[in-house]
């Protein structure tokens, strides 16, 4: 069996047909209003060459009848594209890079004399391991 739409009275093809016979959407309906209703020959020919014709009302409902949100209509985000975490993660490889020579350039020709601290590392080994032996 074949099937046919006549789609002419619309002005642009906006469905299609299945060799089962099912119509799907192929085109935004926003041209029409809400609540609108239409119909469409719809032609079915055998094999033996036998046809007959059949209209088909459509009524555009003016409720949605699905959740306002789906997974395949919106926007990917930032991290969800695989082409950006790449260069993302070569970018913060070079501000990290940049950062450590910018801190070698400091501490090695710039000199900060109130900063300076005299530490003594005996009084904190002493103090550290006396911590140990109390456990």
């Amino acid at each position: 069996m074949s099937y046919s739409l006549d789609q002419s009275s619309l002005g642009a093809s906006y469905f299609t047909i299945s060799s089962t016979g099912e119509i799907y959407v192929t085109a935004d309906l926003t041209n029409f209003a809400n609540g609108s209703t239409f119909s469409l020959p719809v032609n079915v020919e055998d094999s033996g060459g036998r046809s007959a014709t059949a209209n088909i009302t459509f009524s555009l409902s003016p409720y949605t009848t699905t959740t306002s949100t789906t997974t395949t209509d919106r926007y990917m985000t930032f991290f969800e594209d695989t082409r950006n975490i790449a260069w993302f993660t070569v970018l913060m490889f070079l501000l990290l890079g940049l950062s450590l020579l910018i801190l070698l350039f400091i501490s090695r020709y710039c000199s900060f004399p109130k900063c300076q601290m005299n530490i003594d590392w005996q009084k904190w080994k002493k103090l550290f391991d006396s911590c140990k032996q109390k456990k």
